[in-house]
């Protein structure tokens, strides 16, 4: 063992009795058992019964990334709002944790490859956790929040463990179309947000940027974003469960397997069932009423961007396209709901079957529940800081959309306090409050203040970008744009903006290039924006013709803000 703890064993039973029954009379009401989970295809402890996936003829988890976290996070980080929190001393804890439970793995099938398996912990307000083909997981704040015991964390990381060990990854497709329809929200709702300040003006072949803007857009623009951010968590930690039924309940097993080799308490699994539960009844009523109350706003939005006239009414256009985008990710969400997702219920009495009939003598041991150590790791300085920090940015942006603005910025403070004064997700909460506030000055700076690395997702790079093009500064945009393309690994997220900047900066050979790059995606979303941004630098389309149609409708709603020269 990794000797942060010594793992007690061989304990006499105590009140096996009552325990067992009570395990037993929660079946007999939950009626478990005529369920047919996975466990009854197979004798005895699932570790036991699994064989570990062949090594592939390369190695399994040889990285060709010579970065922080994988390719595959950075994606993930480019598509949310959400961030990586600092939390090292938490993740040196809860590795300690997963240490132990690897260790039950490598005794049971010591000539299988076991990868070394890192633990971040994320700024998602929901109970969420996930792992990534390249062996890291992650937990969300809002997990972090809702467990209270280390023995609640140890099935949690032994869970996602299992979905690594079993290679999960090799048979699905992470990401949907759904998630593309949402990305496409964000990003737009990002550039509507920096662009509602902006004054566009071209003189020849020549574009130029002032600032300005009405502030009635900006507010409208900063509410839609933090309502897609939302969106965005709530769709994918509800509705969009990364695995197969089989593979999660095979995860469940090995999980509990691990936890119980290693000196848990098996029945705080059940209790976190019991939580996950609970949440997900909660989120999938948010998102009812949610899918209602949006149908109606952006339509509304839209009938009212028609009828508008000047600046408001463009810009009122340009949110109109972002409504648009939001709908598409509605209406998927409308017919998701109840048809899709994670059963929480059943897999919590499908483990309370397998704990009886595999591990009742473990449960009968009774072993103590570890609360002290779980809750001596979160309340430690400065993880306790950082964590109620960021909790504070994201009721900064609830009380921000229920326009209690007052509340907002105070909460939006606090999350700047110590120590996460350059957190990415805490500033960019206190940005829109700002940007609100019509403080755009001070809106920007909470912006330049992040520290741009690993832990940033993608919408801050563009965001910051855009806000230099606001004032005009192009070269510092351009600056900011490949220093998230160096952190990434990768350009794409970032090639509208390229092009956007490369003309500002006066240099339409660049945007090209970007342009022609972006064409060769396969991501058919990025060409969209990478389109809308060629046709704001030239007013042509992607065939070099006059952008908009015989009637002179304009060909992106920013080249409506464009006054003839």
């Amino acid at each position: 063992m990794s000797g942060h703890r010594h793992v007690r064993r061989g304990q006499a039973p105590r009140r096996a009795a009552g325990i067992l029954a009570g395990l037993a009379a929660g079946l007999a009401l939950s009626g478990c058992l005529a369920t047919g989970p996975v466990h009854e295809r197979f004798e005895g402890p699932y570790i036991a019964a699994v064989e570990p996936p062949a090594p592939r003829e390369t190695a399994v988890y040889r990285r060709t990334f010579d970065g922080p976290v994988s390719p595959d996070t950075l994606t993930q980080l480019s598509s949310g709002g959400w961030s990586i929190m600092d939390l090292p001393r938490l993740e040196a804890y809860a590795e300690g944790v997963l240490d132990d439970l690897l260790d039950v793995w490598r005794a049971r099938h010591p000539d299988a490859p076991v990868p070394k398996i890192r633990v971040f912990f994320t700024s998602g307000s929901h109970f969420h956790a996930s792992a990534t083909k390249d062996a890291e997981i992650f937990v969300a704040l809002g997990a972090l929040e809702r467990m209270g015991s280390e023995d609640e964390l140890a099935f949690l990381l032994g869970h996602e463990a299992a979905h690594i060990l079993l290679r999960h990854h090799d048979r699905q497709d992470n990401f949907s179309a759904f998630d593309d329809a949402l990305n496409h929200a964000t990003a737009l709702g990002a550039l509507a947000l920096a662009a509602s300040d902006m004054e566009i003006r071209r003189t020849g072949d020549s574009v130029s940027v002032t600032q300005g803007g009405d502030p009635e857009v900006r507010q409208m623009a900063t509410k839609g974003l933090v309502a897609y951010l939302t969106l965005r968590e709530l769709t994918g930690t509800v509705l969009s469960p990364a695995w197969s039924r089989d593979q999660e309940e095979y995860a469940d097993l090995l999980g509990l397997d691990l936890m119980v080799a290693a000196g848990y308490d098996p029945r705080e699994v059940i209790n976190l069932f019991g939580k996950r539960a609970d949440d997900q009844r909660v989120r999938l009523a948010e998102l009812r009423a949610d899918a209602e109350r949006r149908s109606a706003e952006y339509e509304a939005a839209m009938n009212a961007a028609f009828a508008e006239e000047g600046l408001a009414g463009v810009m009122a256009a340009g949110i109109d396209a972002i409504a648009s985008a939001g709908l598409d990710a509605v209406g998927q969400m409308r017919r998701d709901i109840g048809a899709s997702h994670p059963d929480w219920e059943a897999r919590r009495d499908a483990a309370r079957l397998y704990t009886l009939t595999r591990h009742g003598d473990a449960v009968a041991a009774d072993p103590p529940t570890r609360t002290g150590p779980y809750r001596a790791a979160l309340s430690a300085q400065p993880t306790a800081s950082v964590i109620a920090n960021h909790r504070a940015a994201h009721d900064a942006l609830v009380a921000l959309e229920a326009e209690r603005i007052a509340g907002a910025e105070r909460l939006g403070l606090q999350g700047i306090s110590w120590p996460t004064s350059d957190a990415p997700f805490p500033r960019y909460a206190l940005y829109m409050v700002r940007k609100y506030q019509g403080n755009v000055a001070s809106a920007r700076a909470n912006l330049d203040r992040i520290r741009l690395d690993h832990r940033a997702p993608a919408v801050i790079y563009t965001s910051l970008a855009s806000e230099y093009l606001v004032v005009d500064r192009p070269g510092q945009a351009l600056d900011v744009l490949r220093k998230g393309a160096d952190s990434f690994g990768f350009r794409e997220p970032f090639l509208p903006e390229f092009i956007l900047a490369h003309a500002r900066n006066g240099s339409m050979a660049n945007a090209e290039a970007a342009w022609s790059e972006c064409r060769q995606s396969e991501d058919g979303d990025l060409r969209k924006r990478c389109r809308q941004k060629w046709r704001e630098v030239t007013a042509t389309d992607e065939d070099g013709q006059a952008a908009g149609d015989a009637s002179g409708a304009p060909g992106g709603f920013l080249d409506s803000l464009l006054p003839s020269s």
